[in-house]
């Protein structure tokens, strides 16, 4: 895997489920970007962006090598989409476990931050 992305496998459903989060560092609006991503029929799909006022923990926690888990908060697809109702978009959210306590969400995160000195 490459070295800015952090993953691992869960079981959802009796199907194994390969999760990462991986850094953008070329990403346009914010050199810090993290993007949430699952393996899909062998592809890996975008599930959407760490919110700013996260990155700064996440970014933490990946590079402390605390995380411990990565699972679906809620099913990646809806039941309605699974029906038939609704074309097929995503409606899940992730969880990220970690060891020991969460620092607090960054109130004053500013796109692009340096976080080199991060520990």
């Amino acid at each position: 895997m490459p070295s800015n992305r952090y993953g691992m496998s869960f079981v959802f459903k009796k199907k194994n489920i390969d999760v990462c989060l991986e850094f953008e560092p070329d990403n346009p609006m914010d050199v810090n970007a993290i993007v949430a991503k699952a393996c899909v029929n062998g592809k890996w799909t975008d599930l959407g962006t760490i919110p700013k006022l996260k990155i700064r923990k996440v970014t933490k926690a990946i590079r402390n090598n605390k995380l411990t888990k990565v699972k679906f908060q809620r099913p990646p697809y809806s039941e309605a989409v699974r029906d038939g109702i609704y074309p097929i978009t995503w409606t899940c959210s992730l969880v990220l476990i970690k060891m020991g306590k969460w620092d607090g969400d960054s109130s004053h995160y500013v796109y692009n931050e340096d976080l080199s000195n991060l520990h």
